[in-house]
């Protein structure tokens, strides 16, 4: 199990053990842009999406975690930490960590939804980009002219590429589908 799915297990637990999607897929976000421990280094990309900060990595890995039994999805549409993932997220004890999951909990942890993405959404105003409430978009996407472009890609995940296309004004097609 990676080190970054083990984070997203305490992220769960920190939250008493049962998110929905959306919220996880916040707190996790604020976790990777607020948090200082070296073991984040690798954690989540992202990039603008519909809803916000969005991860493709994040979200095909929470499957992946749900497949091996540490998490369950709900019919309600909240996301279910198993017996299994509370001792994944345990194992792990990362310098400084504790401290960043501390912040992100006392910060973002009690607030509510709609708090919680008006939060992101007016501190990090890039990721609204492609958001699809109009009222919501606190950015404008750049558009660059058309020609030939050549990018070093070793040191992103998918999520990080396309972010950083996106905001070198090159049209990034995505697009995710259940």
């Amino acid at each position: 199990m990676l080190k970054r799915q083990r984070i997203l297990l305490q992220l769960l637990a920190d939250s008493g053990g049962t998110l929905n999607r959306t919220r996880l897929f916040k707190l996790a976000f604020l976790l990777s842009r607020l948090g200082k421990a070296n073991c984040l280094e690798n954690f989540y990309e992202f990039l603008p999406y519909l809803y916000g900060p969005y991860s493709f990595t994040l979200n095909h890995e929470l499957d992946n975690l749900a497949c091996s039994g540490m998490v369950n999805f709900n019919d309600d549409g909240k996301i279910t930490l198993s017996a299994k993932g509370g001792e994944a997220a345990n194992s792990l004890n990362e310098p400084g960590l504790s401290d960043d999951r501390k912040l992100i909990r006392n910060e973002y942890g009690k607030l509510g939804q709609q708090s919680l993405i008006q939060t992101v959404y007016k501190q990090y105003p890039w990721f609204t980009v492609k958001s699809s409430k109009a009222l919501a978009k606190n950015a404008t996407q750049i558009n660059c002219r058309c020609t030939n472009y050549t990018i070093g890609y070793q040191a992103y995940q998918v999520d990080g590429l396309l972010n950083f296309l996106l905001k070198q004004g090159i049209p990034a097609a995505y697009r995710y589908e259940t």
